[in-house]
C-alpha cells in the first residue's frame, strides 16, 4: 500500500529553519522551502550551532509521526525539551511557518484537482511496470510518500518504506518514474 501525504508539518518545520538561516544539509540535505522566507542573521555564530543541532532532531522528531493519522498535524510541532533559545526563535517564527504550510498545502490540492486522471494515477503505472519487470505481482509492501514544497526536483529515502519528495518531482511522471521505480522495484520484489 502506499500511502502519500501533503507534508504541512515537515513544510511548516523547514520554513523555520529557511527563517533562522540555518544550513540545508542537516540531519540531510532538502532543498529551501518554494516560498518567501525573510531573511535572518540567526544562521551565523555560536548560537546557530545550537539552533542548527535543536532544529535537527526537531525536524527528525515531526518526520517520525505519520502526518496521515493526525487530526491537526500541528501537535508534532511542539519544542519543549530542546534549548530555550531554539524554542524562542520558533515561536517567533510558528505563525508564519502555520501560513507557509497552509499556503503551500493548498496551492498542492489545487493542482492535484487539476491534473489529469492519468497524472493521478501515476504511482500505480509504476507499481504495474516494476510488476511486468520482474514478472510477477508485487509482494505486499508500504510505502510512506510525503511531498513537500522544496526548491527544485527532489527526492530523499528516509527510510526503507518512507519517501520525502518535492512538489517539482512528484508532477514530473519522467523523473518520477527514475527516482521511484528502483524503491519501488525493491519493495515490491522483496517476498
Amino acid at each position: 500500500m502506499i500511502r502519500e501525504d501533503i507534508g504541512w508539518a515537515p513544510t511548516a518545520v523547514l520554513y523555520i529553519r529557511d527563517a533562522l538561516g540555518l544550513p540545508t544539509d542537516r540531519p540531510f540535505h532538502v532543498p529551501r522551502v518554494a516560498y518567501p522566507v525573510p531573511a535572518s542573521c540567526e544562521g551565523d555564530g555560536p548560537v546557530a550551532a545550537e539552533l542548527a543541532e535543536d532544529w535537527a532532531a526537531w525536524f527528525a522528531d515531526v518526520l517520525a509521526h505519520d502526518e496521515s493519522v493526525a487530526t491537526d498535524p500541528r501537535e508534532f510541532l511542539g519544542v519543549s525539551g530542546y534549548s530555550p533559545a531554539f524554542q524562542h526563535a520558533v515561536e517567533d517564527r510558528l505563525d508564519a511557518a502555520y501560513a507557509c504550510a497552509d499556503n503551500l498545502k493548498g496551492r498542492y490540492i489545487d493542482d492535484f484537482l487539476r491534473e489529469s486522471h492519468e497524472q493521478r494515477l501515476l504511482l500505480n503505472r509504476l507499481v504495474k511496470s516494476v510488476e511486468k519487470s520482474v514478472r510477477h505481482r508485487a509482494a505486499p509492501f508500504d510505502l510512506r510518500l510525503v511531498t513537500i514544497t522544496v526548491e527544485g526536483s527532489w527526492l530523499r529515502r528516509v527510510g526503507r518504506q518512507f519517501v520525502l519528495m518535492s512538489t517539482e518531482l512528484r508532477h514530473d511522471p519522467e523523473r518520477l518514474s527514475e527516482s521511484l521505480g528502483p524503491i519501488l522495484t525493491e519493495l515490491a520484489s522483496t517476498r
